[in-house]
């Protein structure tokens, strides 16, 4: 007769039933993970790497609209400043006038520059009043494409000759201080030329 305490065959001294031990018992049989789900490791690398390429797809996308916004306000910029030196132009070789209007201005021009380019504003008294040459006005730039200028700023034409037209960008971005500087310049030249 066998031992009551004698290892029974199908168990051996290292099974962990004996010790008490639970076998693992993850999925339905009992063998694997649970069919379906997904590991921990695996759901925070691609959770990670989602986050990541966000993060960079937003930060690509902040700089090209900053971009295109920095690039629209200095156009407009160079656009201002080229029609307010234009019309002081226009105005220094018409006895200190202003055109009132959109034709006026142009066919003033196209007389001024053929044969010989309208003159220079004359230096003011105060150095800050108004540009007295083309790179101060526009700041080392060039000039921009006169109807592009004219399609991005809008001119308030004056009624009378003795009135500086009013400019505006129409809500489109620009650099500060810019719209206040060219209306001074055309102000102060209209108080200039009022002056007996």
């Amino acid at each position: 007769m066998s031992d009551a305490r004698s290892l029974s065959p199908d168990r051996s001294p290292g099974d962990p039933s004996r010790a008490g031990a639970q076998p693992r018992r993850d999925g339905p049989d009992g063998e694997g993970p649970i069919p379906g789900t997904i590991s921990g490791r695996v759901f925070v690398y691609w959770f990670g790497s989602f986050f990541v390429l966000l993060c960079i797809a937003t930060i690509v996308g902040g700089c090209l609209v900053t971009g295109g916004v920095r690039r629209t306000a200095s156009e407009t910029d160079n656009a201002m400043r080229t029609l307010g030196w234009e019309l002081l132009r226009w105005s220094a070789g018409h006895g200190g006038l202003f055109p009132t209007s959109e034709n006026e201005f142009l066919d003033g021009l196209r007389v001024a520059v053929d044969p010989e380019p309208a003159p220079a504003p004359a230096s003011p008294a105060d150095p800050e009043a108004w540009p007295s040459d083309q790179r101060t006005a526009l700041q080392g730039r060039r000039l921009a494409n006169l109807p592009d200028a004219l399609t991005r700023i809008t001119i308030e034409w004056p009624t009378k000759p003795n009135l500086a037209p009013e400019l505006s960008a129409g809500g489109k971005p620009m650099l500060p201080g810019t719209a206040n500087a060219v209306r001074g310049w055309l102000t102060a030249w209209v108080e200039h030329h009022r002056q007996p």
